[in-house]
């Protein structure tokens, strides 16, 4: 059972990868921003999973220009600060970046980062005002990333609470699991690969039927 979920948590951080690089489009650069996650989520209150789904959304919503290790942090620092899953956080500040490159009124994104109680409410009016006066993408959107720094070192703050001691341990203990797995991944699929053309044999001969009868 040890080296069966040792082995799971290997052949997820393949999985992992194998999406990033579907993404980036570079199995190198993929692996690399795998190691990036996972030395994000060796800090709580986020895991690497959860840094994952955010930055595999976050790089189709905006066209691969958040999702990497910046934004993560801004956004995980956000998230920290206010409570909300870094899934959340991420998704809604993903949208508002969408809404300013596309010219889209930003309403329905600024009100929805006023609820989470990420943007003060002048700093919302402030971004809409920015646009309808005719200002640039880039300039909305630095006026955002100026708002999101005030959250910064919010995650670092949490692993010296009592919880966020024991959500590290509890993290690196999953590195070593998963490290160990990994020396018996090349070979366990190595096994399953002869399995699965035992069982293919088996499923395609009549053995089965005269085992039936």
């Amino acid at each position: 059972n040890s080296i069966t979920g040792a082995l799971g948590s290997a052949f997820r951080f393949e999985s992992l990868t194998t999406s990033f690089k579907t993404l980036i489009g570079n199995i190198d650069e993929a692996r690399h921003h795998m190691q990036m996650l996972k030395e994000l989520g060796d800090t709580p209150p986020f895991s690497l999973e959860q840094f994952a789904a955010t930055s595999r959304e976050l790089l189709v919503m905006t066209d691969g220009i958040l999702g990497y290790k910046k934004s993560l942090e801004m956004i995980g620092d956000a998230a920290a600060a206010t409570g909300r899953p870094i899934e959340q956080m991420g998704h809604a500040i993903g949208r508002l970046y969408a809404f300013i490159r596309d010219g889209q009124p930003l309403s329905r994104a600024v009100m929805e980062l006023r609820n989470m109680g990420v943007l003060a409410p002048e700093v919302a009016q402030r971004l809409q005002d920015m646009q309808a006066a005719g200002r640039g993408s880039a300039e909305i959107w630095a006026e955002v990333e100026a708002a999101l720094l005030r959250y910064s070192g919010a995650m670092k703050a949490t692993e010296a609470t009592g919880e966020g001691l024991m959500d590290a341990m509890k993290m690196r203990w999953e590195n070593i699991v998963r490290t160990f797995g990994a020396a018996f991944a090349d070979s366990a699929k190595g096994g399953m690969e002869d399995m699965l053309a035992s069982l293919e044999r088996l499923e395609k001969s009549d053995a089965l039927e005269e085992w039936a009868d």
